[in-house]
């Protein structure tokens, strides 16, 4: 099969962007982690601004990765469908770049502005309320 340069570029870089973003849901599992560790009791979730901010990054990041999978596997039948075609760079940002817009403003930024988040021992991470 032929493959061009610029399909495997935005492979790559659609790629490198959810590895990222993974590495990121690591980095934020270690909070959650730590709590069961400490027969879950609260440690860093105790700080109310840290519970805030890793629930909405959480919520943010979760989706976002996944989502950018799904861009991913359109790319990718698309180009099982039309091998010859070249994928526009412009059209995979403008996808990317409104699928970010739609979860912040829609999905999970704003929404959840005016819920606050809070410890609960059962989860043992920090949850709305």
């Amino acid at each position: 099969a032929v493959v061009s340069t610029q399909s495997t570029g935005i492979f790559n870089t659609i790629f490198r962007l959810i590895t990222a973003l993974d590495v990121l849901i690591c980095c934020l599992a270690f909070f959650p982690g730590v709590s069961y560790l400490a027969n879950r009791r609260p440690m860093a979730f105790s700080f109310q601004p840290l519970c805030e901010v890793w629930g909405l990054l959480w919520r943010f990041v979760t989706a976002f990765s996944a989502h950018l999978v799904g861009v991913m596997s359109i790319i990718r039948t698309f180009k099982l469908y039309c091998p010859y075609r070249i994928v526009s760079y412009r059209a995979v940002y403008f996808v990317v770049a409104a699928d970010f817009t739609f979860l912040v403003i829609l999905g999970h930024t704003v929404p959840v502005l005016g819920v606050h988040q809070a410890f609960v021992g059962a989860s043992g991470s920090a949850v709305p309320h």
